[in-house]
């Protein structure tokens, strides 16, 4: 009796771990509404999020794929998306697209994506339109079609650029380091062709993107590009950019030997760019100090001939300077052209500057081929013996930091190490989020790092010698996305402290 009681008992108990089981892989399913049908995409629940299967959405909406053991590429009639088993990231055209989840693949012909696929993906191969009529329910509909001419204007103090459509609908404007973006929505454009821009340093060309969203114009940036102004008008509905010169002579450009393209001169936040070796010519404000490395005859890693560690390095920390100077931040780079520092020279400018944090950026190169992503490291100081002085213990760096005089100069990182520890945490935390690796804080005697007297940490951001990292690392809207999450992880860092 007592062994069926038992045996009654492990089997309620294996029942319930099933159900518990089964009920972790599933989900609501997602309902596709086309005309009078309606249409089931299987759902399931991986780490408490929404997936469903790409094999169900792709037979709806009339799309075809191509598996290999770890990567899908989807084709419909607007252009053709990639994903990576395990990577939150989407190739689409030239830039990449971050979802909320990795994407999964169950087994084979299984993939199964978050539920953001839909709205954030979809609509730049499709020449359909998904509305969301209710949570787990979409409607797909034709979309109307949007005639757009480019036309250019002539005045004595500026130019204007003319977007003329034939239906009203919703256009965006935002301004990045290179270009102008209006982005249309709503309807699908059809975009006459463009003729060449006025012959003048304002505007470089106008691009037009079909493969982004329902259709994208880009308004390149000329020499003497200073601001723009938007303004809408009806009867046509026009979108008019007034294109407006840089006060005085035309900007110089940053000069460098680097094989990627290096942005112009930043706003930094001063009135102008000190030299790289001199330090000493800028007030004593506590900044975030950012460390573009390697540099001049320092190449770092250069397996590549069209890509070099040093010059992608100062693209990302240019990029990162940017958002901080944007979000209100003082910011201070180590270099701001093609030139080699030392290691004493890139920690005395964040001494000097009295580093609230600072970060030193690079992209690695590894053996294999198969190691990717970021990875975070932080100094590892030397055994105590080998200490003649620790600094008093900090969690921070910046303006209530009164650095100790009587600190020997390799040893000054030691009394922060509580606060880049933290840093670090964060950063890696975030940065395995957006390559979908876990890779795991480094602890390494880096000379840059050890005089450091502010938390301080070495990011490599991905690796040149993995193939999906080095497509991913050459492309601006993945730089983009890198250096946004860089400052994200520096602003709730400081705001935490």
């Amino acid at each position: 009796m007592f062994r069926l009681r038992r045996k009654i008992l492990l089997n309620f108990w294996l029942i319930l771990l099933f159900a518990a089981l089964t009920h972790s892989l599933m989900a609501q399913d997602l309902t596709l509404r086309v005309g009078q049908e309606s249409h089931r995409v299987e759902g399931a629940t991986r780490d408490g999020k929404s997936y469903f299967r790409l094999r169900d959405i792709a037979a709806v909406l009339e799309l075809s794929t191509n598996e290999t053991s770890s990567r899908i590429d989807v084709f419909g009639p607007r252009g053709t998306l990639s994903l990576l088993d395990g990577r939150p990231l989407v190739h689409l055209g030239d830039q990449y697209i971050l979802l909320t989840g990795p994407v999964w693949r169950r087994s084979k012909g299984n993939w199964y994506v978050p539920a953001d696929f839909l709205e954030k993906v979809l609509p730049g191969i499709l020449n359909l339109r998904l509305t969301k009529e209710s949570d787990g329910t979409y409607r797909v509909q034709g979309v109307g079609r949007n005639r757009v001419r480019v036309e250019f204007l002539n005045y004595r103090d500026h130019l204007s650029v003319v977007f003329r459509s034939s239906r009203a609908g919703v256009t965006t404007v935002q301004e990045f380091r290179d270009y102008v973006e209006v982005r249309y929505g709503e309807y699908l454009v059809n975009a006459d062709s463009i003729a060449d821009s006025p012959d003048q340093d304002l505007i470089g060309s106008v691009k037009f993107v079909p493969e982004e969203a329902f259709g994208t114009f880009r308004v390149e940036k000329g020499d003497r590009f200073y601001s723009f102004r938007e303004s809408r008008l009806s009867d046509p509905p026009r979108l008019v950019l007034d294109i407006f010169p840089r006060p005085g002579t035309a900007r110089s450009a940053a000069g460098s030997a680097a094989t990627v393209d290096l942005p112009a001169a930043a706003g930094s936040g001063t009135s102008r760019e000190p030299t790289d070796e001199d330090p000493g010519q800028q007030p004593r404000i506590p900044v975030i100090v950012v460390d573009p490395g390697h540099g001049g005859e320092d190449y770092g890693v250069d397996v590549y001939q069209d890509v070099l560690e040093k010059g992608l390095a100062l693209v990302l920390a240019r990029k990162i300077e940017q958002r901080l100077v944007a979000s209100g931040e003082g910011v201070r780079l180590t270099r701001f052209r093609d030139v080699d520092l030392n290691a004493e020279q890139r920690s005395a400018v964040g001494n000097f500057h009295r580093a609230k944090v600072f970060v030193s950026v690079h992209v690695g190169g590894a053996p294999l081929p198969q190691t990717s992503g970021a990875v975070v490291y932080i100094y590892d100081p030397p055994p105590a013996e080998f200490r003649v002085a620790q600094t008093k213990p900090e969690d921070g760096g910046g303006e209530e930091n009164d650095h100790p005089e009587l600190v020997r100069w390799n040893e000054g990182q030691i009394g922060y190490l509580n606060g880049s520890r933290r840093l670090a945490n964060l950063m890696q935390t975030e940065l395995n989020k957006l390559f979908g690796i876990q890779n795991k804080v480094v602890e390494a005697r880096l000379a840059v790092l050890a005089p450091v007297m502010a938390p301080a940490v070495l990011v490599e951001a991905g690796f040149l010698t993995n193939p999906e990292d080095l497509e991913m690392l050459g492309n601006d809207q993945f730089q983009e996305t890198l250096a946004y999450t860089i400052v994200q992880v520096i602003r709730k860092f400081l705001e935490s402290r």
